[in-house]
């Protein structure tokens, strides 16, 4: 595990550890300490209150004293979280949450934030996406390193298994908190960690990296699609708009590609394959003077003298 820290984590001279007082995040506040000790690296740990569960204070108390007893500079937050009818309770958790952490990581005059998801977070994040039907770049899952608004996430667990986790955490004897939630089939990632990945593990011995490894595949193919997609929008891009003309003069795979891509150089959720279809047909090929405003992920999208525009929110940072 420290190996993977001293990988992710070279040439930084603060890290900010996103702590919850779960196993995870414990093993790598630990990990982290062991890392920066011998080069005088600063950590630090966060702390965000989500207030959706009743033990909420607990968990929060139990990281405040582990940090004050290990004199790590500590932080903590309460968010409100307010989901929407297209994300629910756990996206908006989410988005809140990577708010909070940026935050934080800037009072304490850093960019680095380290996040503890390991390689079963990464599979099982990979089969969610399958089962949503998402293309390569839902399949890619987590990045192990990205910068989002200024605050460079990172996660040196990604290629690590749970088992591993379990076995740091019982070698170096660390007090953690559970989650009482994490056995509620509620969630769809918790019905099939206990229904789903058990029989997949079984069936194959290589699980959880085998996963993590097609997870890095599909993170290849996400990339290509991109640069395939930069190659059409020059000269029809403009870094805000784009080129009605140009969209419509692509092979069908290759405007969907590049209409993909220019919504998330507008830091905008990827449509649905029916809904991106629907959308491109009405951006690239409806008649002449007809007006098109569509909606999406809280963004208008529209056309202006040829060409196409969108108009949004501020939004946080997503990692």
């Amino acid at each position: 595990m420290t190996r993977a820290i001293a990988r992710d984590a070279a040439g930084a001279d603060a890290i900010v550890v996103a702590l919850s007082g779960g196993r995870d995040s414990v093993a790598l506040l630990d990990a982290v300490c062991a890392h920066a000790a011998p080069g005088g690296v600063r950590v630090a740990a966060a702390h965000v209150h989500h207030g959706l569960s009743g033990e909420a204070d607990r968990w929060a108390r139990f990281c405040e004293e582990l940090c004050h007893t290990r004199g790590i500079a500590f932080a903590a937050t309460r968010v409100v979280v307010t989901p929407t009818r297209a994300d629910g309770v756990e996206a908006a958790a989410r988005d809140a949450r990577y708010r909070a952490l940026a935050a934080m990581a800037k009072a304490h005059g850093t960019d680095v934030v380290a996040l503890a998801h390991h390689a079963d977070d990464q599979a099982e994040t990979l089969l969610l996406q399958l089962v949503r039907g998402a293309g390569p770049a839902g399949l890619a899952a987590m990045p192990a390193r990205r910068m989002t608004a200024g605050i460079t996430w990172l996660r040196p667990l990604i290629d690590v298994p749970r088992a591993a986790i379990d076995a740091y955490v019982a070698h170096h004897a660390l007090a953690y908190v559970d989650d009482d939630s994490n056995a509620s089939d509620r969630h769809k990632r918790n019905a099939l960690r206990h229904a789903v990945v058990p029989a997949l593990a079984r069936l194959a011995p290589g699980y959880p990296r085998t996963l993590v490894r097609a997870a890095a595949l599909q993170a290849e193919a996400a990339t290509l699609a991109d640069e395939l997609a930069a190659v059409d929008a020059n000269g029809a891009c403009d870094g805000h708009t784009l080129a009605r003309e140009a969209l419509a003069a692509l092979a069908p795979h290759r405007a969907r590609n590049l209409l993909r891509w220019f919504l998330r150089q507008h830091g905008m959720r990827p449509p649905s394959a029916a809904r991106l279809r629907a959308m491109l047909a009405q951006l690239a090929h409806a008649r002449p003077g007809a007006a098109v405003d569509l909606r999406h992920d809280g963004c208008a999208i529209g056309v202006r003298a040829g060409r196409i525009v969108v108009s949004r929110p501020a939004a946080g940072p997503r990692a």
